[in-house]
């Protein structure tokens, strides 16, 4: 069971680690589109497509955030159930060695 622990941890550090990335380029995406709106001067004549840029700009941002708020919980929540049964573990040896 100590190794498949360890095994999850490690794709929940890997989703820590890009879920934030992969928000930031949903940002930079949103941004992107909303400065090619401006570019042909679309988003004088219509903010609503404007708008649209931006929000997923904000939206892509937030839920990377989250995912990644959310694994770090659950990642700090395992590191610390394989650690405490790392520590029984040598405490269960070293008394068997003392005994």
């Amino acid at each position: 069971t100590l190794k498949l622990l360890r095994q999850r941890l490690t794709v929940l550090n890997t989703i820590i680690t890009i879920a934030p990335m992969l928000g930031l380029l949903g940002t930079v995406t949103g941004l992107m589109r909303c400065f090619n709106l401006l570019g042909k001067g679309v988003a004088i004549y219509e903010p609503a497509e404007m708008s649209l840029g931006i929000s997923e700009a904000l939206i892509t941002t937030v839920a990377g955030l989250v995912i990644a708020v959310i694994a770090t919980v659950f990642y700090n929540y395992f590191n610390a159930r394989l650690n405490s049964y790392l520590f029984d573990y040598n405490q269960a040896l070293g008394e068997g060695i003392d005994g």
